[in-house]
């Protein structure tokens, strides 16, 4: 229909007078050249396109803080970044080791062809080394014979590394002077030296409201602690969760530091006036670091992981709660005013000022207040007090030393963003019930925005008679960003704020003309936004 509508309208146009013809394409001349340059390019777009390129931002892939001197080498395999993984050599043993797993997921599969399933309600369980015994199958006997006698041929493996790079990852592997760490946000590598890295993890440590050195390792004080609990409530575990939280070997947890380049002004600096992948700085004063405590199999590890799973179907009944960057997306509004703000609110080091006493009184507040959410075989007791030992005995190591956190969570615990978002959404709770308005909220426990127009009160004081809630409070900064530059297709990390201020004051109290954020619409944050606090937010009457 197409094709025939367009020959038909071939044909109406020959019909015409030949003035009619010509003046139309005389027209069509002049607007193509009005639009379009001599060479068929839209006029501006040449201009537009060259300036882009010279405001076009440099992210920086590796900033240097050491002394060190990297030759070619080791700049071009620094920039592959720490995810990179050279091409390994052919291990026979490990290939041996996967045959052998292989062969007796087949033989499970034949032995449990046949059997129904057992109900289980265990949550967690430790991982089973049961093997059939042959003879149940000659089929399957035989290939599993034949296929472990298979010969095992050398495969031409091509490696992705060429030799100066094999020499410089040598080099950087045996090279005790430097530290290399993922920086905290942005995917840039930072270089440090070892003595000014030590010196920046030990003036967190040193800070006794959050750790404290200890003499020895509490390890096995934990584990027998934990071992109390366990046998304390042993109608809340099956006995395969008693197995799995009690039997498994354990490690003593390390710390260690991300640098938060993005809130060092020296390195924001040397960024925008370098405009290079590869950025020298000399050991900023300004650099702070993430504490991260890496307890992979420490002994509370596995009862964390345990409470996690408990505690997690209550986040869904925070009503500010964000599951992830989808469900962010899902509350982006279609349609924003032109000079639309968003505004959110960062709380410092959130894990680490959520004082023990805080977090216990929230989890007893949502799962009293949702009971139905969780089994009944995990009672209140039972889970305040995991909660509050893994609070309580968060010991780790660090440059020979041994220390334990006294406030806060650790940022590397299996429970820490749920508890952390728990947390919040108490507050939340508590600061509605001081509130004769509240304002649409939407959180992912960090940062906040809000839809805040004309004047506006936020009120931080009378939420409850324990100091712990301005302690935690206090500890914020107001950002404000251009809401029409977020789009749904958006680099929600690459978004920079256009304004930074302190804005709470000892008196918890404080009036914010909010005439610079007209038309804000709803609350949007999401995960790559850390934690968030929850504000209330009332219309001055």
């Amino acid at each position: 229909m197409r094709l025939k509508h367009f020959d038909q309208t071939n044909q109406n146009e020959q019909t015409r007078s030949p003035s009619y013809n010509d003046n139309r394409h005389q027209d069509a001349k002049l607007h193509h050249s009005a639009v379009f340059g001599p060479n068929n390019s839209p006029r501006g777009e040449k201009s537009r396109r060259n300036q882009s390129k010279t405001c076009l931002k440099v992210d920086p892939k590796i900033i240097n803080l050491s002394n060190r001197v990297f030759n070619d080498n080791e700049l071009k395999l620094l920039k592959r970044g720490l995810k990179f993984t050279p091409t390994p050599s052919v291990d026979h043993d490990e290939l041996k080791a996967d045959m052998l797993k292989f062969c007796r997921r087949l033989r499970l599969t034949e032995y449990f062809a046949d059997k129904e399933s057992e109900e289980d309600d265990s949550l967690v369980r430790n991982k089973s080394t049961f093997i059939p015994n042959t003879g149940r199958n000659k089929c399957l006997d035989d290939y599993i014979e034949n296929l472990s006698n298979y010969p095992l041929t050398p495969i031409k493996v091509n490696h992705n590394l060429t030799k100066g790079e094999k020499s410089a990852l040598q080099n950087l592997r045996n090279d005790k002077s430097i530290v290399i760490k993922q920086a905290d946000k942005g995917g840039a590598i930072v270089i440090m030296d070892s003595d000014y890295y030590r010196i920046k993890v030990e003036e967190q440590l040193n800070d006794s409201t959050f750790y404290s050195e200890i003499p020895d390792n509490i390890d096995h004080l934990v584990k027998r602690r934990m071992n109390t609990v366990l046998n304390k409530y042993t109608t809340a575990t099956t006995e395969k969760e008693y197995d799995y939280l009690k039997n498994f070997e354990r490690k003593t947890s390390n710390f260690y530091g991300l640098p938060k380049i993005h809130k060092s002004k020296e390195i924001q600096s040397a960024i925008n006036s370098q405009q290079n992948e590869y950025i020298k700085v000399q050991k900023p004063t300004d650099l702070k670091l993430r504490p991260i405590i890496a307890g992979p199999a420490s002994p509370t590890h596995r009862l964390s992981n345990f409470l996690d799973i408990i505690l997690k179907p209550l986040c869904k009944y925070v009503p500010s709660y964000i599951r992830d960057d989808i469900d962010f997306l899902s509350h982006l509004p279609k349609i924003a005013p032109v000079h639309a703000r968003l505004v959110s609110f960062d709380v410092t080091s959130l894990y680490t000022n959520i004082p023990h006493d805080l977090g216990i009184e929230a989890i007893q507040y949502w799962v009293a207040k949702h009971r139905d959410a969780i089994p009944n075989r995990f009672t209140v007791d039972f889970i305040l007090d995991s909660t509050k030992l893994i609070l309580e005995n968060n010991s780790f190591y660090f440059n020979g030393k041994n220390y334990l956190q006294h406030r806060g969570t650790a940022m590397g615990t299996k429970f820490a963003p749920t508890y952390a978002t728990l947390v919040m959404g108490f507050l939340e709770q508590r600061l509605y019930q001081e509130q004769c308005t509240v304002r649409t909220l939407r959180v992912d426990a960090d940062k906040t925005g809000a839809r805040l127009k004309g004047y506006t009160y936020i009120t931080f004081s009378n939420i409850g008679p324990n100091a712990c809630y301005n302690e935690c409070i206090r500890r914020t900064k107001c950002r404000s960003f251009n809401y029409n530059s977020i789009t749904r297709r958006c680099d929600i990390n690459k978004m920079s704020s256009s304004s930074e201020t302190e804005f709470v004051d000892e008196t918890n109290c404080v009036y914010v003309d909010m005439t610079q954020y007209r038309g804000v619409s709803k609350i949007v944050t999401n995960r790559f936004m850390l934690r968030a606090l929850i504000w209330t937010i009332v219309e001055f009457q």
